[in-house]
């Protein structure tokens, strides 16, 4: 339920989040679009409470320092690419972090190997059909920023897991951290932009931001509770529909077009997780 809910809450965030950041830079982006899902899982989290360990305060540091690099070069990433490639790239974390169990012992099976080519390609076709070096080159930048991310947010949700399982902080701690380290540091940052750099939004956008805000709150939320009560190889294993629901979303709102490349694409992709997961 939990895992079924962040995936969905996800994918609209991130249609979102591509339409508006046309027009704004990653960093004026983040550092106001979490103000009023922040304070609304706010009066959630005083309801429920705070809790952390000693040991827990230098892991929630770790956590929430990773995720901030994530979030800027996730953001960063999806300006130079469309919303449905970035979905998949996004998606293909499953794989990272079947290899990353792979360093804790598990085995490496033909069927692993086999969900990575089908992966590679299939964002290989969502890449197919730019003829301009700029496109080229953005589109390369692009691709390389959310993959790095990528490996970044696997390393991650075996950490959060980790610390969930040992009861270093609640899920309400963990939340409410993440989105004051996020304001902080975008906050910060935005002072070292040009402002020429930053770009602007009317109120419609500024609405519809607060709104891909508190999706992302409730993404966040989700996930957590979701690698507490099944793990962070199943909470990735649900997020696999992510990249067909982005398409359909971006498709619906006329940022991108459907045609037979994309489709290929994002199947392939989706094939790859569904390998890894259920052949494995």
């Amino acid at each position: 339920m939990y895992a079924f809910l962040k995936t969905i809450t996800n994918a609209i965030d991130i249609t979102i989040s591509k339409k508006l950041l046309k027009n704004i830079s990653a960093t004026t982006y983040l550092k106001n679009k979490y103000l009023l899902g922040f304070m609304l899982y706010l009066i959630y989290a005083f309801t429920q409470g705070f809790n952390i360990t000693s040991e827990g305060i230098f892991y929630l540091v770790l956590i929430v320092s990773i995720i901030l690099m994530t979030q800027f070069l996730s953001y960063t990433g999806l300006k130079l690419i469309n919303a449905s490639t970035f979905g998949v790239i996004h998606q293909s974390k499953i794989i990272v972090v079947l290899f990353i169990g792979i360093l804790f012992g598990n085995v490496f099976t033909l069927y692993k190997l086999l969900s990575v080519i089908l992966c590679v390609i299939g964002v290989r076709f969502m890449m197919r059909g730019e003829n301009t070096k700029k496109e080229q080159k953005n589109k390369l930048l692009g691709t390389l920023l959310t993959s790095i991310s990528v490996i970044l947010i696997a390393v991650n949700v075996n950490i959060i897991e980790y610390a969930f399982n040992n009861s270093m902080f609640s899920q309400t701690t963990y939340v409410v951290a993440f989105v004051v380290g996020v304001m902080l540091f975008f906050n910060i940052k935005a002072l070292l932009e040009k402002p020429e750099e930053t770009g602007t939004l009317d109120k419609k956008e500024f609405m519809y931001m607060q709104i891909a805000g508190v999706l992302a709150t409730g993404t966040i939320a989700f996930q957590s509770l979701a690698i507490e009560h099944l793990g962070a190889f199943l909470t990735s294993v649900t997020a696999s529909i992510t990249p067909a629901l982005v398409l359909l979303f971006s498709v619906a709102i006329g940022t991108e077009k459907l045609n037979y490349q994309k489709v290929i694409g994002i199947t392939l992709a989706i094939c790859g997780v569904i390998v890894a997961t259920l052949l494995t």
